[in-house]
């Protein structure tokens, strides 16, 4: 990804193509972001990846659910760093589809943020890696705050 970046920014110095025009090309995918995480990327809002490394982390999944994010923190290293980019399942964004133990990408109290989410009867547990000291213990009552954007499918 490194290398088609510089490709990337050399063609966009020279006024070959600008950020509103390119196309994705066959065998590449374009992703926009995901709502909520802007903040979290500077100036791009859509971004082009090959395919295969697309489908590598997504298996047979829908192109186009997906939405992409930079991981704000580092609660969830060395599975996914910070700013690592994070490839996200959009339509899985309600708290009804949340799965036990799974890792999403949401908005708690407008912030955004990436973790795993234990559910328990009374509380959800939002945690990091293992032996983390940042989980934070959100009660039922309270997860109107909590906005779910999608369930994180992988990282490139």
């Amino acid at each position: 990804p490194a290398t088609i970046s510089e490709a990337y920014e050399r063609l966009l110095q020279s006024g070959a193509v600008t950020p509103t025009d390119a196309r994705a090309g066959v065998g590449h995918v374009r992703l926009s972001i995901l709502p909520g995480f802007e903040a979290t990327a500077t100036d791009v809002r859509q971004i082009i990846l090959p395919e295969f490394l697309v489908r590598r982390e997504i298996g047979q999944r829908s192109i186009e659910r997906l939405r992409w994010a930079n991981n704000p923190s580092n609660v969830l290293a060395p599975e996914y760093k910070a700013d690592a980019l994070l490839l996200v399942d959009s339509q899985i964004s309600s708290r009804d589809a949340v799965v036990d133990g799974a890792v999403y990408a949401f908005l708690l109290r407008g912030r955004p943020s990436v973790r795993r989410i234990l559910l328990r009867k009374k509380h959800w547990i939002l945690t990091g890696a293992s032996g983390s000291r940042t989980d934070e213990d959100l009660d039922v009552r309270d997860l109107d705050q909590l906005e779910v954007c999608g369930l994180v499918v992988g990282a490139c």
